[in-house]
């Protein structure tokens, strides 16, 4: 199997690109390694994850989420159903209480838990000195898309601008669907540094029609942009008032 199966019923906010793409890293990911998702919801990107590790090299995977109502009962039918339940282990705890003790070396790491800036910024600083030299990183969330703007989805993209994009600490930096991910370096070539300018060159005319897009959806009453987005399911807007 080269290509995630993933039932109909199993929800979520992947598009089948950036399915395709934590398949494709589980399946490459080092045997010496762990996988670790932060923000797990009901199981889709597990799925993703376990499959792709599945024909790759058997890596484990960390599914780290607190989860609410009744998402980890659904999460865990969810990965069961999928057949791969015996790869994953469940954290149902703040990515910062799991963290705590934390030893094993990553080598894939997918950010998509609390998309504030501080929680982030957190999950980031927190997670990614144990990714492993030429391990991946990933945001979900984190381009300028019109979508993650009504959403007030600005946390993953602003800890992305800083942390990947002004740092000599990864390089091969790339886009799927609104997830950014770069592969940890701490060897840099000009080639390297060049091309990590080249995609901020690549990024800024997104970047300028996200702005525009913000400051229409600022003049828009509250209300109704709350009413937008709970009849899409998420939860109350995040747009700094």
């Amino acid at each position: 199997m080269n290509t995630p199966n993933i039932p109909d019923y199993v929800k979520g906010w992947l598009t089948d690109t950036e399915a395709q793409f934590l398949y494709s890293q589980a399946k490459a990911c080092p045997p010496d390694t762990v996988i670790v998702e932060i923000g797990s919801w009901k199981g889709k990107s597990s799925i993703c994850l376990s499959q792709g590790s599945a024909a790759g090299g058997n890596v484990h995977i960390y599914a780290i989420d607190p989860h609410q109502d009744d998402s980890y009962q659904e999460f865990e039918h969810n990965v069961s159903s999928a057949g791969v339940r015996e790869l994953v282990t469940p954290i149902v705890k703040t990515s910062a209480d799991a963290c705590e003790g934390w030893t094993q070396p990553i080598g894939l790491l997918f950010i998509d838990g609390n998309h504030e800036h501080d929680m982030v910024e957190q999950d980031f600083l927190l997670w990614s000195r144990f990714v492993v030299e030429g391990g991946i990183i990933a945001f979900h969330d984190s381009t300028s898309s019109p979508f993650n703007q009504l959403m007030g989805y600005l946390g993953p993209k602003r800890v992305v601008d800083k942390y990947l994009f002004q740092s000599k600490d990864f390089k091969h930096i790339g886009f799927t669907g609104t997830t950014t991910y770069a592969t940890k370096s701490s060897s840099q070539t000009v080639t390297d540094t060049l091309a990590r300018w080249s995609m901020r060159l690549k990024k800024a005319f997104p970047d300028t029609l996200m702005l525009l897009h913000q400051y229409v959806l600022l003049k828009l009453p509250t209300g109704v942009l709350d009413g937008i987005r709970r009849l899409m399911g998420y939860r109350k807007l995040n747009l700094g008032r």
